[in-house]
Parts: C-alpha cells; structure tokens; sequence
C-alpha cells in the first residue's frame, strides 16, 4: 500500500472509528447517489432516500418525517452544502455521522496528491453527472461502510467492484453515444452539467439562471436572447424540477428547440438501476433534442 494510500484510510478509521453501528441503517439524500449507495449496499441492507420525489435540493424544506429518518439513521450520505442547503444544521444539532462527498473527494485528493484532479469550478456538487468520478464515489463510500461494518465488508468490496466495472462500460456507451453532436451549441436550465460537459466535451453555451435559488435578471436573459441570435443555438433545456416559464420567454421569436434535461431523474424508481436509467436518459434527451 503507498503512503498515499494509508494516509487515506487512516483519515478514514480516525474520522469514524468511535462510532456504533448496529444495524446498516444508511440514508442518503438524493436518488443519484443512493443508486450508487444501494449497489454497494446490495444484499446486505437497502439503504434509505431522503428527497424521493421531484423536489429539487437547491430549494427544498425538510419536513418533520424527515427530521426523524435522519435522527435514527446510523450514517447519512450527502454531496455537501452547495447541493443540500437544508442539511447542515439539522445534521449538526443530530451529531449523525454522516459523508459529504464533496469534503471526501478533497480528502482523497490531497491524499493521492493529484491536485490537478480537483474540481476546477471550486466545489461543482453535481459530481454524479461524469460515470468515471461516478468510480472513485463508488469505491470511498465502499471504504467507509467497510470501516463501520466490518462484518459485511467482502460485500461491500465486491460489490462496489462490480458497480465500477458497469459505470466504466456506461462511459464508453456514453461516450459512443455523444461522441455524433459533440460540437452542437446549446444552452442548460442552470450551472448543473459541468463535469459531464467536460468528460464527453459538449458544447454548452450558457446558462438560463447562475443560480437555481434565484430568478435571473433582465440582463443576463437579454444577454441570452442576443447569444442565441447571434450563434444559432439550436436547443435550450429545461429542468422538472424548475418552472419553465423563462426558458418560454427565451425560446420566444426564435427556431430554438426546447427539451428536458433530468440531472435527478425524479420520476425513476429508486435502487440500483436508477443512476444508469438516469444517464442514459440525460444522455438521450441531449441527442434527440441537439441531432433535429
């Protein structure tokens, strides 16, 4: 093992040697990550949703059922404040142990040293959109869960094998599949398709909010019109869990096509199936809407 290696995993046994764990009760906020939690958790415990439905995590308040699965679970699975705004402070008042992926993949990184494998946006929560990072999620969450559940270890590891083999033969479908409208301008709801924009090399052009929490101004949508005009953007998508109505006025006088993009998929059913239905549908919605 290289120092690299062990420096990991004995920040790992430090941050969670003193804690219980009973029963695998794991619960996890947002169905993307909870996929990938469930194939690792694969015939050993099924682990808990925290946001099931549509609701968009950017916005959403927690209700008292909520408080309650979170009170009682023995690890809680989130990417970091940037994507569950709601989380912190309940988390802190409940002292349950708990994984921001975010703050995980910092600690790998300064670990392995390889700097130039951080996020380069700063801290991009919507890490699940890019199958390779998908791997590297797959195997910290396998360590973790080994460390707290010894016992069911050999699963977790073969597991979380397995899960890697399938999202690496998702890339390259992926890849194959993007690969045809690769340079084809198009403009998303919000910030959200970064790392999957630099792994297949899409060529977003902006952005209908900076910011999910908040409307955008005249200016910044004047700004679009303008861009869309000027370049020939051929597709503005939209997001469930969003209202639609500025990307309507975008879209206004223009032969812009519009489609949905789902970075959540929030009508799939949850379990191990979701991410992969999820980022082939991400995937397809590109395509049909950009190949028009």
């Amino acid at each position: 093992m290289t120092h690299a290696r062990l420096s990991l995993h004995l920040v790992l046994l430090l941050l969670f040697c003193c804690s219980s764990w009973t029963q695998a009760a794991v619960l996890v906020s947002i169905k993307p990550i909870h996929s990938l939690v469930a194939g690792i958790m694969q015939g050993v415990e099924d682990p808990q949703l925290l946001l099931s439905g549509g609701q968009s995590p950017h916005r959403y308040t927690l209700k008292p059922s909520d408080a309650r699965n979170i009170q009682q679970a023995d690890l809680i699975i989130w990417i970091g404040p940037e994507m569950e705004s709601f989380l912190p402070r309940i988390l802190t008042a409940s002292e349950r142990p708990n994984i921001a992926l975010l703050d995980l993949l910092k600690i790998e990184n300064k670990a392995n040293h390889n700097h130039d494998r951080e996020d380069p946006a700063g801290r991009d929560p919507h890490l699940w959109l890019d199958p390779l990072l998908a791997k590297r999620v797959v195997q910290l969450i396998a360590v973790r869960l080994s460390l707290l559940d010894p016992k069911h270890r050999g699963s977790y590891e073969k597991n979380a094998r397995a899960l890697q083999q399938r999202l690496e033969r998702l890339h390259q479908e992926l890849e194959s599949r993007l690969a045809p409208v690769r340079t084809i301008p198009y403009i998303a709801f919000h910030d959200a398709y970064g790392y999957l924009e630099a792994r297949y090399r899409l060529n977003s052009v902006g952005t209908v909010t900076l910011d999910p929490e908040r409307l955008s101004g005249a200016r910044h949508i004047h700004d679009l019109q303008q861009k869309i005009r000027r370049i020939g953007v051929d597709c503005i998508f939209t997001e469930p869990q969003f209202e639609p109505r500025l990307v309507e006025s975008l879209s206004e006088d223009t032969a812009i096509r519009r489609a949905e993009l789902d970075p959540l998929g929030s009508d799939l059913p949850a379990g191990p199936d979701a991410y992969f239905q999820l980022m082939r549908r991400v995937a397809d919605q590109l395509v049909q809407c950009l190949s028009n």
